[in-house]
């Protein structure tokens, strides 16, 4: 969640309830249903609301409806700008992780879209089998959520895409033959970050007491970004590390240039930066917070 600069609403990450778009029945309790309009979304509720219900229906929902198709957008924060970003979970299969700039009325293309790259699975075509993209030993690949299925709801229309990655770090990628390639090094940008990161703790620089190389203004901003680290997978960047984020208004979205500041964290989940200094906060069984000053 995060509350408006303004203090007078509250935007909430509504996680999906598929990894991918497919049917979850929950052991027979909810017979074909995929996403609901209440999942994979952002809401925006008044902070002065008392005794608020959400429906479960579009029409009800839309006043509260801010954003659409963002699959589990953790840590959402506003920027100095007064603009919203989140970084994006990804699925059970080597799709990017995203980074996205929520704006109102948005579409993020969940489930018809990881980063810039189609969901094969609402082809009629798609055979899990010939999928180089999945790995077993991810639990949607395990239990065949992967699959031919033909009755895949239709795209909604226009999608808006994730911040670019301009690297060096956080860049790679998987080709549909299977291959791994890392697109900083082939000089072209991802959309957003390699496969399984988890980014988390999303925070803006610019306190006067930062270096002057780590701080933003106005539409270009400064950002630190943990990844937990990926929970399966064979691409080498496995994450647990924290990323510096130069972020570049470029059109209508932003580009990043990301940079690895530190690694070998274990599981960080959430991050908070006061003047100069950044406390991250572990997951792991020691449960370590870890101080780094910036001078």
């Amino acid at each position: 969640m995060a509350v408006s600069p303004d203090g007078k609403f509250l935007y909430i990450n509504s996680g999906s309830r598929t990894d991918h778009g497919e049917v979850e029945n929950n052991r027979g309790n909810f017979q074909n249903v995929r996403e609901v309009p209440i999942t994979s979304a952002i809401l925006r509720v008044p902070t002065d609301a008392e005794n608020l219900i959400l429906p479960n229906d579009e029409a009800g929902l839309q006043p509260y409806l801010f954003a659409d198709g963002t699959r589990n957008s953790f840590d959402p924060e506003f920027a100095p700008n007064g603009e919203l970003l989140a970084g994006e979970n990804g699925p059970d299969a080597d799709y990017p992780d995203e980074l996205n700039w929520l704006r109102e009325g948005k579409h993020y293309g969940f489930p018809w879209r990881f980063g810039q790259q189609d969901n094969p699975q609402q082809f009629p075509d798609y055979d899990s089998s010939k999928d180089k993209r999945l790995q077993q030993d991810f639990t949607a690949v395990q239990i065949g959520a992967y699959r031919t299925d033909p009755t895949f709801p239709k795209a909604p229309g226009a999608f808006t895409d994730p911040v670019a990655n301009n690297g060096p770090a956080g860049a790679q990628y998987r080709a549909d033959d299977g291959s791994a390639h890392d697109a900083a090094k082939e000089n072209k940008p991802l959309y957003s970050l390699t496969p399984h990161r988890s980014p988390l703790g999303l925070v803006f620089a610019t306190d006067a007491k930062m270096p002057a190389d780590l701080r933003g203004e106005g539409d270009n901003l400064s950002a630190f970004l943990l990844s937990w680290g990926a929970a399966g997978g064979t691409l080498t960047d496995r994450g647990q590390d924290l990323l510096h984020l130069k972020l570049t208004r470029e059109g209508d979205n932003y580009s990043a240039v990301t940079t690895q500041i530190a690694r070998g964290f274990k599981n960080p989940i959430d991050a908070v930066l006061i003047e100069n200094r950044l406390y991250v906060l572990e997951f792991s069984g020691d449960s370590t917070i870890w101080e780094l000053t910036f001078q």
